[in-house]
């Protein structure tokens, strides 16, 4: 099981508006996002082409990154800004 084409849209955002989170699946998984010490989602992943919105209130200005984990194991680390 493998994730590719991590994506987020846009990478500098307001944290009450949020991003668009985009990865492709080889097969259906558990997929966790998680900004450390912050904020975590689960979401049940389909094979193929997955699209998340991700909005986190709470999660201070400045330089982030968000972890993706396909079952249990990173796959994927995604550099961000929270503005404002």
């Amino acid at each position: 099981m493998t994730l590719t084409r991590a994506s987020l849209r846009p990478t500098a955002f307001r944290a009450r508006k949020g991003t668009t989170v985009r990865f492709t699946l080889s097969a259906p998984a558990r997929v966790t996002l998680t900004v450390k010490g912050a904020a975590k989602l689960a979401v049940a992943g389909r094979a193929g082409a997955n699209t998340v919105r991700f909005r986190r209130r709470g999660l201070s200005r400045g330089s982030h990154r968000l972890v993706i984990e396909v079952a249990g194991r990173t796959a994927s680390v995604l550099p961000f800004k929270i503005l404002r």
